[in-house]
């Protein structure tokens, strides 16, 4: 592998990528006490925005949201859990007709039937060994925005993974799957949820809207870097001369 690939990749690694979609992941979830504490105390926001920082195509983002952890201490100042759970419910999952913001790719993706959607997320998972939490309920669909970000999650966890054994087939199979299923899914839709999440302020919670704005800018610089990083291995004649006339698997 040439120079440029070696430290391309070092700086996107891909631990810190993995733990930057846990979190998000995580943030969309149905909220429990040691959650909101974190949100509270500023500390979830803290790690989140430090691990970004730690890569340099989310240092930026960091840099911009940095001092949000202390702007939602604030606002979450005598906000009991009880009214928390209600706001995101209200945000999430009732309205009248529907919730303000549902955080479901097929709701976003106007001119497609979402059972198609559904069956293709599925698909992503099943190949990769991968089914929904029958414990999560009605959030157990697989268009949900904390499944979809667990996925991701999960695919750069097994590109970590991959580098560490030095496989590079494998680790070439697992960037090209993150590419395709932000190319196909989170960037088609990510951002218009986000933008939703801005016209339902009245309705959300500021911090719901702040979450949705972050994980849209970073699937958006996640796809950039992993298009790149398909582009390093496409140059890297070693591994071109290894792969000549094999089709990538993972």
């Amino acid at each position: 592998m040439s120079q440029t690939s070696v430290l391309s990749m070092t700086q996107a690694d891909p631990a810190t990528r993995s733990a930057v979609y846990k979190l998000l992941s995580l943030a969309f979830k149905y909220p429990f006490p040691e959650l909101f504490e974190a949100y509270q105390t500023g500390d979830f926001l803290s790690e989140l925005l430090d691990t970004m920082s730690m890569l340099p195509h989310l240092k930026s983002l960091a840099q911009v949201q940095a001092g949000l952890a202390d702007t939602v201490r604030r606002e979450l100042t005598g906000i009991t859990f009880q009214d928390f759970k209600s706001q995101y419910t209200k945000t999430f999952d009732v309205g009248d007709p529907q919730p303000p913001c549902p955080p479901y790719e097929g709701v976003y993706r106007a001119g497609i039937e979402r059972t198609g959607i559904l069956i293709e997320v599925s698909g992503f998972y099943k190949h990769f060994g991968l089914k929904m939490n029958p414990e999560e309920g009605k959030r157990d669909l697989p268009d949900n925005i904390s499944a979809e970000l667990e996925f991701l999650h999960f695919l750069t966890f097994k590109e970590n993974q991959a580098s560490e054994e030095g496989n590079q087939d494998l680790l070439k199979g697992y960037v090209l799957a993150q590419k395709d299923f932000l190319e196909r899914h989170m960037v088609n839709w990510i951002p218009k949820f986000s933008d939703a999440m801005q016209r339902a302020a009245n309705a959300a919670n500021p911090l719901f809207g702040r979450f949705a704005e972050i994980t849209s800018a970073v699937a958006l610089a996640e796809f950039d870097l992993v298009r790149s990083m398909l582009e390093e291995f496409g140059n890297d004649p070693c591994l071109e001369e290894k792969n000549n006339g094999k089709k990538d698997t993972v």
